[in-house]
């Protein structure tokens, strides 16, 4: 080997190991560089990482704050929900303690009324029995005995004619909500309760003059309250008679229909009924009972809902009953609504009769109590409608004898002629305690629609 060879070997070697080291150093800067990026890059993550953590707890306290809210104002919003509810159960307490203690006066007033009448109908007992005593003594032959009873009956027969002084009406005593039921040659008008008992009931053979029955029905069933019966009505069914009437449900405290029995067609009935035959409750009840008999010899009966003491409309119905009358046979029909001018909020007092000219329906419009009170009617295609009004359909109306004429009730007399039935307050003395007496008409179908004479 050379010199010079050894010499670049020896170069060579010294150039590749400078080569190497620098390769090294090189290397390691990198690896020095990679090593702090590396850690960098876990500082900025463990910084974001804990940026994310940070956000998410503050957005689940954010979370946490908003249904903290939202439960605060669901919390206020039940607290004045029940607010309103528990002022609004005031109010309704109020009204109803207002309309018990309006009720209570008007059962206070009824009352004195009654007491008033059963004395002047004793005023006319007292007088037809000393004429009935005077008559007798003088068919007898006994004229001085038939003198002396003339005579002792004089001050309390004056009496009893100051009673009757200037009465249009038929009966002259409180008889609201009459019907009238023809049996024979024998006519039983029933009405409201009286100076005659729960369910009045008298009885005539020629519609003019009138003898006192009594009551009809002594006693409501246990599920109603005594005091609050209305509008009765009776009819021959294949088992005897049936009375349907209107009667306070206790269960409720609405006014509902019920059903009393009875052998004979002026009583006395007996109601074994466990619950209404008739309660439309959510339509505020139902009062007002009518039966009749269709053409086709099915019994039916009409009554009024009373939807305008729940804030909704009064209607008047009509259903088929059972043959016995203890049911109705089938679901009911509406048959009319208040969309008239002088019915005011209500309609009621429904009563249905076949003419020759088709089926008529007469109702009561407006206060019971005022002498807005009046009768309408309504043709009807069959006893359960459909019925129209016609546009002038006031049939009974105040005039110069009587005030607020209603209740009206359709019957037959012997010889087939249509009359009416009707309650009305004497002339300037509307409203309780004066008494709503018995008035009778007859019916017409002129050109011009129908009328009541």
């Amino acid at each position: 080997m050379t010199g010079r060879t050894l010499v670049a070997r020896v170069l060579g070697r010294a150039v590749l190991a400078l080569v190497v080291v620098g390769g090294l150093v090189v290397a390691g800067v990198a690896v020095q560089d990679r090593d702090e990026v590396r850690a960098d890059a876990h500082a900025l993550t463990h910084d974001a990482v804990a940026d994310l953590v940070a956000a998410r707890e503050g957005r689940e306290r954010i979370e946490g704050l908003e249904d903290d809210v939202d439960a605060s104002q669901a919390a206020q919003r039940r607290d004045d929900l029940a607010t309103v509810a528990i002022i609004t159960a005031l109010d309704e307490r109020e009204t109803l303690q207002d309309r018990i203690e309006l009720a209570q006066l008007e059962l206070d007033r009824a009352r004195e009324v009654s007491a008033e009448q059963v004395a002047r109908l004793d005023v006319l007992k007292a007088c037809v029995h000393h004429l009935e005593l005077a008559r007798a003594r003088y068919v007898a032959g006994d004229r001085a005995g038939a003198i002396a009873a003339h005579a002792a009956g004089e001050d309390v027969c004056l009496e009893a004619e100051a009673i009757t002084e200037g009465v249009a009406a038929v009966h002259p005593f409180d008889f609201p909500d009459p019907q009238i039921l023809r049996e024979g040659d024998m006519y039983f008008a029933f009405g409201t309760n009286g100076p005659a008992g729960v369910v009045q009931v008298v009885s005539s053979t020629d519609l003019t003059d009138w003898d006192v029955q009594g009551s009809a029905l002594d006693a409501v069933p246990a599920w109603a309250h005594e005091g609050f019966t209305w509008a009765p009505a009776a009819i021959r069914t294949w088992s005897g008679f049936s009375l349907f009437y209107t009667v306070r449900d206790k269960a409720s405290g609405r006014q509902c229909i019920s059903r009393a029995t009875a052998a004979a067609p002026g009583g006395p009935y007996v109601d074994r009924s466990t619950g209404p035959l008739v309660c439309q409750v959510d339509m505020g009840g139902s009062i007002d009972p009518s039966p009749f008999v269709a053409q086709d010899g099915t019994l039916h009966l009409t009554w009024k809902s009373e939807g305008e003491v729940v804030g909704g409309g009064a209607q008047i119905w009509s259903a088929p009953l059972t043959p016995d009358g203890g049911a109705l046979a089938w679901f009911p029909t509406p048959l009319l609504t208040v969309d008239k001018a002088w019915e005011g909020r209500t309609i009621e007092g429904p009563s249905m009769a076949r003419t020759a000219a088709g089926w008529i329906l007469l109702y009561s419009g407006n206060r019971w109590d005022s002498g807005a009170y009046a009768t309408g009617y309504a043709t009807c295609a069959g006893p359960t409608g459909p019925c129209t009004k016609p546009a002038d359909n006031v049939v009974l109306r105040s005039d110069g004898d009587r005030e607020g004429p209603g209740g009206a009730e359709l019957f037959r007399t012997t010889d087939g002629q249509l009359k009416v039935a009707y309650a009305a307050w004497d002339t300037g003395e509307v409203g309780i305690p004066n008494p709503r007496r018995l008035h009778l008409g007859t019916v017409s179908m002129t050109p011009l629609g129908l009328r009541i004479s």
